[in-house]
């Protein structure tokens, strides 16, 4: 299947709206932090709605090549919308960076996955790779951690580990999400995710 790719901003806007429709995305970002105060965005990595087929099942992601669009000022409708659950894991460095991208607001309606893995009584500070592992049996190369975002064209293995870090958040979201009410922490979780709601929280450092 030919990869996802969202080049220019009318693309980003059907894309968008179809997120917007869903109600639900995965995202994560890449980008190159040497030499510069704020981070360069290389890529934003989405995956829209639930898994199909539910269980561990992985939803067939999206890049947004970040420097080819330019402007993504429409990512930030999907930020801030409320009827959105915006997935992530350990995302407050990802969010921080797409909302400078965008220029929008603080994010509404976050789903951490690191954080709901400690309401379910596994490490408040677990990799995605070793959540993974724990709850679905997959494990992730992450050979590609280190390289260079902003170089073109991607290689085969930068494209494969951006798309897998996005892959199995709905998954992950599903069933974190049904262990919390089971265990009765639902309304504690959705009152620690608030924090993300905080105008400082992912708001960017000055530079002075």
């Amino acid at each position: 299947m030919p990869i996802c790719l969202i080049e220019t901003r009318e693309q980003l806007a059907a894309l968008v709206e179809r997120i917007l429709d869903a109600g639900v995305v995965a995202l994560d970002t890449e980008f190159v932090w040497e030499r510069t105060f704020f981070p360069a965005l290389g890529l934003v990595q989405v995956a829209v709605g639930p898994p199909a087929e539910g269980g561990c099942g992985g939803v067939e992601p999206c890049l947004i090549d970040a420097p080819a669009v330019g402007d993504l000022s429409l990512l930030g409708l999907v930020l801030i919308s409320p009827k959105v659950v915006k997935i992530v894991h350990d995302g407050q460095q990802d969010l921080t960076i797409m909302r400078r991208a965008a220029g929008c607001g603080a994010p509404r309606n976050v789903f951490d996955t690191r954080l709901a893995a400690g309401f379910c009584g596994q490490s408040s500070v677990i990799s995605l790779t070793n959540l993974l592992t724990a709850r679905c049996g997959l494990e992730l190369d992450k050979s590609v951690t280190r390289t260079d975002w902003l170089r073109r064209p991607l290689s085969e293995a930068q494209l494969a580990y951006a798309l897998d870090d996005v892959r199995y958040l709905p998954a992950l979201w599903q069933g974190l999400g049904a262990d919390l009410e089971a265990r009765g922490h639902g309304a504690a979780f959705a009152e620690e995710s608030r924090v993300y709601e905080e105008e400082l929280v992912t708001a960017e450092r000055a530079p002075e």
